[in-house]
């Protein structure tokens, strides 16, 4: 309701800047649905906090090309699940550091025995990409 709340966010969709939006179920639907409806967002833990991974498969979260999910505390059948239903080209490496531990998390997303392309995509190069959609800063 702040309105300052909408300037933030006209301004972020102008700059194309990814959400990361960690919030409760009800929460992340209306920010998804309502508010920002192309908004790139990122939701992390796939989703442990904003519902939970399967609640959002259910509610047709995941299938939405502008939610992106990163991988950062999720357990293995989670990410083996997201990889074979949603692929991994909207899939960021997370660690959620320092809760949880970068190198773990990686070697967690390298025991899914990913293609090696997938495997750089979700490690670096869907981040890479995100950012180059975005226009260049002022000065740059």
């Amino acid at each position: 309701a702040d309105p300052r709340c909408r300037e933030f966010l006209a301004r972020a969709l102008e700059l194309r800047l990814p959400i990361l939006l960690e919030k409760s179920l009800s929460n992340t639907l209306f920010f998804i649905q309502e508010l920002a409806p192309t908004a790139t967002v990122i939701i992390p833990h796939l989703g442990m906090l904003n519902g939970g991974y399967r609640r959002l498969k259910a509610l047709g979260i995941w299938e939405l090309p502008q939610v992106y999910a990163d991988s950062a505390l999720a357990g293995t059948a989670e990410l083996t699940d997201y990889v074979r239903n949603f692929g991994t080209t909207r899939l960021l490496l997370g660690s959620d550091y320092p809760f949880g531990d970068p190198v773990i998390e990686k070697e967690k997303m390298v025991s899914l025995t990913l293609p090696a392309a997938a495997r750089r995509a979700v490690l670096a190069e869907n981040w890479l990409r995100l950012q180059a959609e975005r226009p260049p800063a002022a000065g740059r």
